[in-house]
């Protein structure tokens, strides 16, 4: 069976965050009681690029419980040379507030758009 969007943090909603952190474009989540979760968009073709963002302070949540997640639904702009840029945001709802990241999908024709949302849990992947 396969998981995407906010349905991969059901197994983790309720914990208490002790660290996150955004590397390799990824989301770097880990819990009190150990349990590590890096959260990705696993969509990647050819001719794109993905990335993730955000400009909250990550240090700020440590230690919050995860409550809730969603997920909107994405934009799309096009850009100069038939460069489309897709934007996906992600709110992940804390017990000290709402952490909001952007999923970034650019590529040269459009053919490519959309998110695929996927974890890694304990280096065990969900997709």
């Amino acid at each position: 069976m396969t998981t995407s969007g906010a349905d991969i943090f059901k197994p983790v909603l309720g914990k208490t965050i002790t660290k996150l952190y955004l590397h390799d474009n990824a989301l770097h989540i880990v819990f009190s009681d150990g349990t590590r979760m890096m959260v990705f968009d696993d969509g990647q073709q050819c001719c794109e690029t993905r990335y993730m963002r955000t400009d909250d302070n990550l240090n700020d949540f440590a230690n919050s419980k995860l409550i809730s997640v969603d997920i909107s639904a994405s934009v799309s702009h096009n850009e100069e040379y038939s460069i489309v840029h897709e934007i996906q945001f992600m709110r992940i709802h804390t017990s000290k507030g709402i952490i909001t990241f952007s999923n970034h999908n650019e590529n040269n024709s459009g053919y490519y758009c959309g998110f695929e949302i996927a974890a890694i849990f304990n280096n065990k992947e969900v997709a």
